[in-house]
């Protein structure tokens, strides 16, 4: 009468890609400034985020982000783990359609999904299936981040001093965005109750008086870490020794 439609569940199967993932996002994060729930032991020296140091931008990229007519650069990722070809086509399109009456911005949209569904697209986006993040937060162009607000994007936004539209679709994104609204560097929007109006109207609000405040916080982060790696660790001696 039943059938078996999936095979059990076994986290044991997940386990190590979980533990691989967080080590990625949070290589030596102990500092809790935005309440991220994290576990913490006895011992530890807390030392905040880390900020990798970043490469160079690709030759086309900064052809790109670079125009002279550009009030500033927005950089639209969801992520690796959300495809494109699973978005619904009302959701596709109202973001595209708020992406193409942002013309005075140039915006690098990642997007993974076909071409064909997005049917006409302004000179001043550029879509790629591959972005460099880092790189691209981290330029002084760069004025908005549009994102679904995983916990390593939150934490590549802070260390860009970007300001982020946050748009979560799954997991613990909404409650990341909410930590980043609260801090004062995001805006969340529901992606249920989402419209190309709302998007161009929060992406203009953002752009501008958010920008200055995410300097701000990115630079208390990374002074905390600064501090912290100069601490001559070598010389403090165990008790228990």
């Amino acid at each position: 009468m039943y059938h078996r439609v999936a095979k059990p569940f076994k986290i044991e199967r997940f386990a190590h890609r979980f533990y691989a993932a967080i080590q990625e996002t949070f290589p030596i994060i102990t500092h809790n400034r935005i309440k991220f729930i994290i576990s913490v032991s006895t011992g530890l020296l807390e030392v905040g985020f880390y900020c990798q140091k970043i490469g160079k931008l690709p030759v086309d990229f900064v052809n790109f982000v670079e125009d002279a007519s550009s009030k500033g650069t927005i950089l639209v990722s969801f992520g690796s783990n959300a495809d494109w070809d699973y978005a619904p086509d009302e959701l596709l399109s109202l973001i595209v359609e708020a992406l193409n009456r942002l013309s005075q911005y140039r915006i690098v949209f990642a997007y993974n999904g076909d071409k064909k569904r997005i049917r006409s697209i302004g000179q001043h986006i550029k879509i790629t299936t591959w972005a460099p993040q880092v790189e691209i937060l981290q330029h002084n162009k760069t004025v908005v981040f549009i994102s679904h607000g995983g916990q390593k994007s939150v934490k590549e936004t802070i260390c860009g001093g970007v300001p982020a539209v946050y748009i979560p679709l799954f997991a613990e994104q909404a409650h990341n965005g909410e930590l980043a609204r609260k801090a004062g560097f995001a805006e969340t929007l529901h992606k249920k109750r989402l419209s190309s109006d709302l998007l161009e109207k929060v992406v203009k609000k953002v752009a501008v008086p958010k920008h200055s405040y995410a300097l701000e916080l990115s630079f208390n982060f990374l002074s905390t870490f600064d501090s912290y790696a100069s601490f001559d660790l070598l010389n403090i001696k165990n008790p228990s020794l």
